[in-house]
């Protein structure tokens, strides 16, 4: 809590502070942004910070709180109590706090990575409106995967657009687009999903001979997953690696460079994963199912990889966005085709798929970064979420 003044130039002093220090967190992430960078945003002397925060962690708890109290007062708005105008007025009322607070959206976003309270506020929060979904026997679903169904696309277009400025999009078409899949899902007809889809595994390429480079990525990876990559530093890379420190700059000019192979790596491997075996399914209803388990599969391995992509967001957004480009691309293509098949229901390609790359990044970060499942619990779980993707909320009504 930031200690009070009493005179009014330190009450202006201190929305400064707040107000710079939002915009940095925002924009940088809390470990990019240090006590000089708020002071002088603020106009005021590094030392004269601490007569109002004692640190940068109370400084930027004030700040998270800040934002969760903005969020509570947008979701908790009145809500009808039929299922189409409970889910329209949600969507409305999530998707505005992120237009109209961007900055509390990627503060809060990045708060729910790194922090297990607020994650379990935020979480918290969203039960206990959606727990009043007026859907019968609501409470025998998995209420986790309903929640991530109707959650993620809406987050994911938050996240989207709060890292496109000239990403532009007419509010009341997309909470229609939003509303159509939620309740009848991208099914066209009465596919029942093969049971191979949810048995896909993923073995590790195991390789028999390691160089200096692959010992300096594997220390790199390891590193940036459990310390950060601003806690990490060039010499904890190459002690890690069991190299010499000059030997790191024979591979990589900087860190910032291992970084950005690192995800390079990761894109091609998942990628040619989630390609491979995709490749053995004929119907992109299933190849939608089989893709999301081998995501599933590919994080559990290297599940650094997903702290260190979510960490990229905030520190190089445009390692970040060429990242989910490149997903969203060919995932664009698959989309049109299975259009054309009459596979998927129509919807606009690129709104579509920003819809299911939410949910399999929300979906891998709860069974993967915060669940820590299994491959018996990827299957189980999408199977129930197999019936909302088909489907839609609709058909959980009528069973």
């Amino acid at each position: 809590m930031a200690k009070l003044p009493v005179r009014t130039d330190g009450k202006e002093t201190l929305n400064r502070i707040l107000d710079n220090a939002k915009r940095l967190f925002a924009a940088n992430g809390f470990r990019g942004v240090s006590i000089p960078m708020v002071a002088r945003l603020a106009g005021i002397r590094t030392p004269s910070f601490y007569h109002y925060f004692s640190d940068k962690i109370s400084l930027y708890k004030e700040i998270v709180e800040h934002a969760l109290e903005d969020f509570r007062n947008y979701i908790e708005r009145p809500l009808p109590q039929d299922l189409e105008g409970f889910l329209r007025s949600f969507m409305d009322n999530y998707l505005g706090f992120m237009l109209d607070f961007p900055e509390d959206f990627r503060i809060l976003k990045e708060a729910c990575h790194f922090s297990e309270s607020i994650l379990e506020s935020v979480n918290k929060l969203i039960h206990s409106i959606l727990d009043r979904l007026p859907i019968p026997g609501v409470e025998e679903m998995n209420s986790k995967i309903l929640e991530l169904f109707i959650i993620s696309p809406v987050r994911w277009i938050g996240t989207h657009k709060s890292l496109r400025p000239d990403y532009r999009f007419d509010k009341l078409a997309l909470v229609n687009d939003l509303l159509d899949f939620a309740l009848h899902g991208f099914d066209p007809g009465s596919h029942r999903p093969s049971n191979e889809a949810f048995e896909v595994s993923f073995q590790p390429m195991i390789l028999e001979m390691k160089s200096t480079r692959a010992a300096l990525m594997e220390a790199a990876e390891s590193l940036f997953g459990t310390q950060g990559f601003h806690d990490t530093y060039i010499s904890d890379i190459t002690r890690n690696a069991g190299v010499a420190s000059g030997t790191f700059y024979v591979h990589f000019k900087d860190k910032r460079a291992i970084l950005e192979e690192l995800i390079a790596a990761t894109s091609r491997g998942l990628r040619h994963t989630v390609a491979t075996v995709i490749a053995n399914f004929s119907d992109r209803r299933d190849a939608e199912i089989a893709g999301f388990k081998a995501n599933l599969e590919y994080f559990r391995v290297h599940k650094n990889m997903c702290d260190i992509v979510n960490e990229t967001e905030f520190i190089y957004p445009e390692i970040w966005k060429d990242y989910y480009d490149r997903i969203q691309n060919s995932w664009i293509r698959a989309i049109k085709k299975a259009f054309q098949d009459n596979q998927m229901r129509p919807f606009d390609p690129s709104r579509l798929s920003l819809f299911l790359m939410g949910i399999g990044h929300y979906l891998t970060e709860d069974l993967v970064v915060h669940g820590n499942g299994s491959s018996e619990d990827f299957a189980s779980s999408l199977r129930d979420l197999s019936r909302f993707l088909y489907k839609g909320l609709n058909s959980a009504i009528r069973m």
